[in-house]
């Protein structure tokens, strides 16, 4: 069976040291959405943090608490596009692109227990909570989960900008100049 194309997948160019494929820097986590349940807007997200020890944190075997923070940002800004693609009945990755960027966290991240480093894979999932017609705006809920156990969570609150051609050209074919 053929895996579904992340959505990262359709903009190979974007450099984003949480989520963007062209980041090929030890510290770019890479990450690969997908939707969960697509009625419900939420996304899946499965990345194993054995693959990038520079997440460590200070206490040994743990997940450092900043890069949570930005699996979920990410995961949840990839939810904000893709849903808003969704509402407006466009194919995902048609164009004009639809960007979003973090606003801000609608409450404090909250750690339950430490991430493990050693575990198989984390599973980060985000949902659309709101999404604003007129603004663009999107708030979204995100946790991580191992085992069915959550670990962490947070609110995103995402809104939509505008980027301009050279951006939308590079983010689509990054080896190609315009």
């Amino acid at each position: 069976m053929k895996k579904e194309k992340s959505f990262q997948d359709y903009f190979p160019g974007n450099g984003c040291a949480g989520c963007g494929p062209a980041n090929k820097t030890a510290h770019g986590h890479r990450i690969k959405t997908r939707w969960g349940s697509k009625p419900a807007l939420e996304t899946i997200c499965e990345w194993k943090p054995a693959l990038h020890p520079a997440c460590r944190a200070g206490r040994p075997g743990t997940l450092h608490g900043g890069c949570a923070i930005s699996l979920m940002d990410c995961n949840s800004i990839w939810t904000a596009i893709a849903a808003r693609y969704e509402f407006e009945g466009r194919p995902f990755g048609s164009k004009p692109i639809i960007y979003y960027v973090t606003a801000g966290l609608k409450e404090p991240c909250k750690f339950i227990r430490p991430l493990p480093l050693d575990a198989d894979h984390l599973t980060i999932l985000s949902k659309v909570m709101e999404m604003h017609e007129k603004s663009g705006t999107c708030v979204l809920y995100s946790e991580i989960v191992v085992k069915g156990i959550k670990y962490a969570e947070t609110g995103v609150i995402a809104v939509r900008v505008k980027p301009d051609k050279k951006e939308n050209w590079g983010w689509i074919h990054p080896t190609q100049k315009k």
